[in-house]
């Protein structure tokens, strides 16, 4: 056999092959560093200018190169200009994004076109592989062809003048040299032209099929949808109908994400490609080419836009690039995250302050949006409350002011919408989640925010676990982060680490790349008689004991879904024999009966989750609901426009809610929103603790009013109680106390009560917490303040600190404090004159 490496010696090829890895690495830069729009231009011009060298060199050498050599050169100058048009789309946007699958079979087919060099020197099988993905190149070039046929009208111009507009004909050209390369290669072999054949038939066969799974899954989509139309419940919207049974897999993702992320072709518009109508938020256009062909393939999804981004926000975790946007942020990333933890063990609490720095990589001069706006949303530990933020304006640290939620969104509105001014919010939201947003981010700059959050630390198995912060926002896989963690008391279970932090000065400290999402298990060292003293009452915490509750239960409701198991089924039937039992159905409430309830669990038990009508309880205070998590599941703020919103809001004003029996842990974020109001007395636990509840008569709930408020995630209870004296607790206990007092006052008054109480108010306020009525906003200037009517609260708390000790003195203390102030003082001018 021949020497494999005899090619190389020749000039052309190791020159091309040179100049390739050095466009290579070119192109690779922005994959680890994403600069602007001009970082890009430059990076195409470096690939660009690869290809126009070797354009040059081939050309020079051509009366010296062997003729079968002669095609390597082809081939060597295509690939250069392959990647030189995917750095150029990186500016021009030419092609959308491409999936993974597309790039990696982009660089197979790359290194079985260098492989054509040295055909005649591989082994057999070798050969027989590099013939069959020949067939998938020569099929993928000539579909990008095609796709880029309607711009090959205005290319040919540059095309004369030899202008970048090359890069649209690259495709074309690997056509034509794949067409040239077969016989040469091949021959008369019959093994190879089969080899080839193969190739190509597996990879026609592969596209229909996926065409054909596409098609099927828009029909059984469309045929869903018409018989939710027709048959649904006028209880739900459809597309929670549909939700409940749509299949979650990557295919009914893409088949929901056409044309809103994924390119598609659109017959009926004057050109042929046409880039999605609408996008979410930060997710990018896609061009996935079997998406393509299966549109090609197939009828169009009859489920309306609006629907198609609920049921994704939902149910494929798109809810935070569903937001409504003012301004773009596609050209946004989170650089840099550093987190200041505090912890206080012996009274189960936390405060994490974290400042997050955005970058907007879009050039600062060009079509491109220059001025963007980032949004976060940040999901918070269970029982925690944003009580700081502070935005960076004109190089200074400007901490946010507490105001209604309806003066921050008027604020925010009208200063991002016309003014285009420095203004930071943030708004809470349903389910243990704010959302923060910030503008401007500008062209080519950075803006820096801080937010700080109270939470509860979480008790399990005699640890207290200390869990992350999780947000979506701009993109931060390539960010670093510096985590600083400090304890006040206890000592860290190395054990519980999920990051490798090492000792420093000051508490434990991680840097690093960022990690989504990370916990910190400490022992238990038992709870702390400290207190905080504020205005006259004193906030302390104490071990929590829920209420021995006697409730005679003669309705039992299971809220079945996919989550249940037959044996669950069958238990509760069991621990609520004697009694009547019921379950919700499209047509109504259905009594269970021997007769029915195998059916009844069959059909329940195939929807993925369940939105119980709880309003359709006829008698809630001798009614106990029986749930299980089903997974994903619309949120309150999602049936916001149905009227199943107006029956909830009607129910939550009831005075006494129904009991909610949960088994196992956690809730859909339907019920947790329901919940956070206290539209149920809730209890969690095991069908075998639910069969002693029912026996007994008796429920254990929690035992809350208002000097007391329950934190059962932390095994706690906060008390508030007339008293003055030294605070050695931080202040963070009141804010804590105020937030669950706040949502069980607003809960009674009805859930979206559209006119907060002006005592809720004033208990936000005090305790500088966002909350249903409450908002902080930062804006540019104290005239900003003044026009909206927001002022600072001159006896509240204000934003919280990592230093804040709890030493916050009480009116009396304040006068000792003045009074030996100027007593030192009257001793100084003594001593001096």
């Amino acid at each position: 056999m021949p020497s494999v490496i005899a090619p190389l010696r020749h000039p052309v090829v190791y020159t091309g092959l040179l100049l390739l890895a050095v466009s290579l690495a070119l192109f690779s830069v922005p994959l680890f560093y994403r600069g602007t729009d001009e970082f890009h231009l430059r990076v195409f011009m470096g690939t660009y200018g690869c290809s126009i060298i070797y354009l040059f060199f081939s050309a020079a050498r051509a009366s010296q190169t062997p003729p079968e050599l002669k095609p390597g050169r082809w081939v060597l100058l295509l690939l250069l200009l392959l990647v030189s048009a995917y750095a150029l789309n990186r500016c021009m946007d030419v092609f959308a994004d491409s999936p993974a699958w597309l790039c990696i079979v982009l660089v197979l087919i790359g290194v079985n076109y260098l492989a054509t060099l040295f055909f005649e020197r591989l082994p057999v099988a070798a050969r027989l592989l590099v013939m069959a993905l020949m067939a998938v190149a020569l099929l993928l070039f000539a579909y990008l062809s095609c796709y880029l046929l309607p711009i090959y009208a205005i290319s040919i111009p540059g095309l004369i003048a030899f202008g970048i507009s090359v890069h649209t004909f690259v495709p074309l050209a690997f056509v034509f040299l794949t067409i040239r390369l077969l016989p040469r290669l091949a021959g008369e072999r019959r093994s190879y032209w089969i080899a080839f054949g193969a190739g190509a038939a597996l990879t026609v066969f592969f596209t229909i099929g996926y065409g054909f799974a596409w098609r099927g899954r828009v029909g059984q989509l469309n045929a869903q949808y018409r018989e939710a139309l027709a048959d649904g419940s006028a209880d739900l919207p459809v597309w929670i109908q549909l939700a409940r049974s749509l299949p979650q897999d990557r295919l009914t993702e893409k088949v929901l994400k056409s044309d809103l992320v994924y390119v598609i072709p659109q017959w009926e518009t004057d050109g042929f490609w046409q880039m999605p109508s609408r996008s979410l938020g930060e997710l990018t256009h896609r061009h996935d080419p079997l998406v393509v062909l299966a549109n090609l393939m197939s009828p169009r999804i009859r489920i309306g836009e609006e629907e198609r981004i609920r049921l994704l926000s939902t149910q494929f975790g798109a809810r935070h690039h569903s937001e409504e946007r003012l301004w773009t942020g596609v050209d946004l990333t989170t650089e840099e995250i550093r987190t200041q933890v505090r912890l206080w063990p012996s009274l189960r609490l936390a405060y994490t302050e974290q400042l997050l720095t955005v970058f907007n990589h879009a050039p600062r001069e060009g079509w491109r949006s220059r001025t963007q706006e980032a949004i976060y949303t940040f999901r918070l530990p269970e029982g925690g409350v944003v009580t700081a933020l502070s935005l960076w304006v004109n190089g200074r640290e400007e901490q946010a002011i507490l105001t209604t939620r309806e003066k921050a969104d008027s604020a925010y509105r009208t200063i991002v919408g016309g003014e285009r001014r420095d203004p930071s919010v943030v708004h809470w939201q349903e389910g243990n989640r704010v959302t923060v947003r910030v503008f401007p981010v500008n062209a080519g700059d950075r803006r820096d925010f801080r937010i700080g959050v109270t939470a509860p630390l979480r008790r399990q198995g005699g640890k207290l676990i200390y869990e992350s912060l999780r947000f979506e926002g701009p993109d931060a896989s390539g960010a670093q982060e510096r985590v600083q963690l400090k304890t006040d008391g206890g000592q860290a279970d190395d054990a519980g680490r999920q990051v490798a932090f090492r000792s420093g000065d000051d508490g434990v400290i991680y840097q690093g790349g960022y990690r989504a999402h990370w916990s910190y298990a400490l022992p238990d060292p038992g709870l702390s008689a400290a207190a905080f003293s504020f205005q006259g009452q004193r906030y302390s915490v104490g071990a929590y004991r829920p209420m021995q509750v006697p409730v005679s239960v003669t309705d039992v409701y299971l809220d079945v879904n996919s989550s249940w198991t037959a044996a669950d089924f069958d238990a509760v039937l069991r621990a609520a024999r004697g009694r009547r039992h019921w379950v919700w159905e499209d047509e109504g409430m259905v009594a269970v009966t021997d007769a029915n309830r195998d059916l009844l669990f069959k059909r329940l038990s195939a929807f993925r989750f369940s939105l119980f009508p709880v309003f359709r309880i006829a008698r809630p205070a001798s009614s106990l609901l029986v749930s299980k998590n089903g997974g994903a599941s619309p949120a309150l703020a999602d049936l916001r426009t149905h009227p199943f919103y107006e029956r909830l809001k009607a129910y939550s004003r009831r005075s006494e809610p129904v009991v909610l029996f949960n088994l196992g842990h956690g809730l859909t974020p339907y019920l947790e929103g329901l919940l956070q109001y206290r539209c149920f007395r809730y209890q969690q636990g095991t069908p075998a603790d639910l069969a002693t509840a029912l026996a007994k008569g008796v429920f254990q709930l929690p035992d809350e009013g208002e000097t007391r408020v329950a934190l059962p995630v932390a095994g706690i209870e906060l008390h508030r109680a007339p008293g003055a004296g030294s605070s050695a607790a931080p202040d963070h206990l009141l804010r804590l106390f105020a937030y669950s007092h706040l949502l069980r006052a607003y809960g009674q008054q009805g859930i979206d009560n559209g006119s907060a109480d002006a005592s809720l108010v004033a208990e936000a306020r005090l305790a500088n917490i966002v909350s249903p009525v409450s908002s902080l906003v930062v804006l540019e200037t104290a005239a900003d303040y003044e026009r909206f009517g927001i002022d600072r609260a001159k006896d509240g708390l204000g934003n919280a600190t990592l230093k804040a000790n709890g030493a916050v003195p009480e009116p009396h203390e304040w006068v000792l404090l003045v009074l030996g102030a100027v007593f030192a003082l009257y001793l100084w001018f003594r001593s001096r004159f």
